[in-house]
């Protein structure tokens, strides 16, 4: 599996995704780019060297 589909399969589960030495965390695919929290886009094909982290979101707290 690549990273491409690796970030897409974590993003697709409903989780963000850090990537190793960039420190960034990935929120949306948009189909041909993924963008991170900050704004910034990239192409799916740039992170292929990278690690890939999923970092499960925590619900919201329990309301009675």
């Amino acid at each position: 599996m690549t990273n491409e589909q690796k970030i897409k399969a974590y993003l697709a589960a409903g989780h963000h995704v850090k990537v190793g030495a960039n420190i960034l965390t990935l929120v949306h695919n948009n189909g041909t780019r993924f963008i991170s929290s900050d704004g910034s886009k990239f192409y799916h094909y740039e992170f292929e060297s990278y690690g890939i982290y999923p970092l499960p979101l925590t619900p919201p707290p329990y309301k009675e």
